[in-house]
């Protein structure tokens, strides 16, 4: 009389697939990728704190150094959004008085963060010669449609290309008088540059 051996299951034949194939890899979640594929700009991190001291008045060096740490910007990065941070609050004056003629409706009336994108984007094509101007505008595009609209998007991508085609032209009228010309040209208020100082160097 011949006795049957019960079948036993091998050790993870359940889970095994047919075919030899590998079970498939389980996919990271979206909140994950997304985290994983967010990666700041210099011009990015640059606007973070231009932002924050147009609305909170604060001290731009500590914000810098903050923003810096967070954002984790390499060297070349973290290099590019300092300059353009001094570079933009140091000639906001001029900056704002040469973009008052390209925005219909008036700096003031824009919000906080459009007004910030224009100074940044207006001086890296009047003062950096090193950066293309496609590459200015196609950033500030960009991060206009991330952060508001189409209709966002659009008015700075049209200020920009506005700018560029009036390059020649964005210089201080002499009409404007020797103290508002050398105010403007320096980026300094107009009750520091009063008599003796007419002797500056207008930029």
């Amino acid at each position: 009389m011949s006795t049957q051996k019960p079948n036993r299951p091998h050790h993870g034949s359940a889970n095994k697939p047919q075919g030899g194939q590998k079970p498939p890899s389980p996919k990271p979640s979206s909140g994950a990728a997304k985290s994983s594929a967010v990666k700041h700009s210099a011009r990015e991190a640059a606007l973070d704190v231009l932002i924050r001291v147009e609305e909170n008045q604060s001290y731009s060096n500590l914000l810098l150094n903050q923003t810096l740490q967070k954002h984790a910007l390499e060297r070349a990065d973290a290099g590019l959004a300092t300059e353009l941070v001094y570079g933009t609050i140091g000639r906001k004056n001029t900056i704002d008085f040469f973009l008052e003629r390209f925005v219909s409706k008036g700096l003031a009336k824009l919000e906080p963060w459009v007004r910030c994108l224009l100074r940044l984007s207006f001086y890296q094509l009047h003062y950096l010669d090193r950066i293309p101007d496609h590459a200015v505008v196609s950033e500030a595009v960009n991060i206009a449609k991330r952060r508001g609209h189409q209709g966002i998007s659009g008015m700075v991508n049209g200020v920009l290309r506005a700018i560029i085609r009036s390059k020649e032209e964005l210089t201080l009228p002499a009409a404007l008088g020797d103290v508002k010309r050398i105010a403007l040209g320096h980026s300094h208020p107009e009750c520091s540059c009063g008599d003796g100082s007419v002797s500056w160097e207008l930029s």
